[in-house]
């Protein structure tokens, strides 16, 4: 009797992550088109939408062993782990086949995060932990110039939280030419210097 209970939950769990697996391939979760961006590349684009999201996972670059679930950024992981936990974002993103020097910018991750671009790491801001003993926050990191890039990219963003009481990304992740983000950033300084 045991053994069919233990077995009925294997098979439940299997079938869930399977489902799991076939709602993220179909929605192209975590993808965004940007190959019709245009040559210059004026405008600023944000990386709305779905990601992968694997709770409680400090993913590396290329890992694909794993199966993600769909989480919507901007927003938090409240609905699949505790407010206070860890774990990483990932999206891959196409350009155009030409185009400018361009830069992101984050402003809505509170605690600890990496970030890693096609495999390289572009970013950190405090020491990621898996307890609140082992987490060290740190402060804010503007826009971040991306050197790395290829007309087809892969992002992620290892985060954790033991501080705040949400944990997440908090406000769209934004891609740009570099000079319009650099603006923008002096501008955000500037009003919070007032304020």
């Amino acid at each position: 009797m045991v053994s069919d209970s233990v077995a009925l939950k294997k098979l439940i769990i299997a079938i869930f992550f399977c489902v799991n697996l076939f709602f993220l391939m179909a929605q192209d979760v975590g993808y965004f088109d940007f190959s019709d961006w245009g040559l210059v590349n004026t405008d600023i684009k944000d990386l709305d939408g779905t990601w992968e999201f694997f709770p409680g996972e400090f993913i590396s670059p290329g890992e694909m062993n794993l199966i993600p679930l769909a989480l919507e950024v901007p927003g938090g992981w409240k609905d699949h782990q505790e407010a206070w936990g860890y774990g990483s974002y990932r999206c891959r993103f196409v350009l155009p086949d030409e185009f400018i020097d361009i830069s992101m910018q984050l402003e809505g991750i509170q605690s600890c995060y990496k970030i890693f671009l096609n495999e390289e790491l572009i970013a950190q801001v405090g020491t990621l932990g898996k307890s609140l003993e082992d987490e060290q926050p740190g402060g804010r990191w503007g826009y971040i110039p991306l050197y790395q890039l290829q007309r087809e990219n892969e992002l992620i963003i290892q985060v954790s939280n033991f501080q705040e009481r949400n944990g997440g990304i908090f406000s769209s992740i934004l891609i740009g030419p570099t000079e319009k983000m650099r603006t923008r950033e002096m501008k955000y300084l500037f009003l919070r210097s007032i304020i």
